[in-house]
């Protein structure tokens, strides 16, 4: 084959390779860095709303689960790249979390609390749903806590808003 030859049959491959590339559609994003949500933080939260049936009536007004009434919030977290796990104290209870990391919803997670136990009956606390997204060393958004317990019937849920929660 000649070099002319060559250098067309190069071309034409070359020209090929491209067109196959771009039929496979449109060009592909470059996707945004995760953000790091791994740290200490220390903070408030704040009672947003509660809701309560079954034998959990009063529950929310006897324990003081009242619109804007506040308590400290301290996460330690750590994270593996969108993979996000660590601790949590509120309420004088402790607990872990775990969740993902992404840049377009922040940080989503789910978690457990130890168990209270008075008088018999002991409840079960989670965190059915936590979204929070990070503005620098600050973290912001809302969480649910839900309490139960198998002696009893219904269950008490709050939704809490994060009032400051920095690392």
């Amino acid at each position: 084959m000649s070099w002319r030859r060559r250098s067309q049959a190069m071309m034409i491959a070359a020209a090929m390779t491209g067109a196959a590339a771009c039929s496979s559609g449109s060009p592909t994003k470059a996707s945004e860095p995760v953000p790091n949500f791994q740290g200490a933080y220390t903070g408030t939260s704040s009672v947003a709303s509660c809701t309560e049936d079954g034998n959990f009536a009063g529950f929310c007004q006897g324990v003081g689960f009242t619109s804007g009434a506040t308590f400290p919030t301290t996460l330690n977290l750590s994270q593996s790249q969108s993979s996000v796990t660590g601790t949590i104290a509120i309420l004088g209870l402790n607990g872990t979390l775990q969740g993902t990391a992404s840049a377009l919803s922040g940080l989503t997670a789910t978690g457990t609390l130890s168990d209270i136990s008075d008088s018999g009956v002991t409840l079960s606390t989670s965190i059915p749903s936590w979204s929070t997204t990070l503005n620098g060393s600050a973290m912001s958004g809302s969480y649910k806590l839900n309490f139960r317990s198998s002696a009893l019937i219904g269950s008490a849920t709050v939704s809490v808003n994060i009032v400051q929660l920095s690392r």
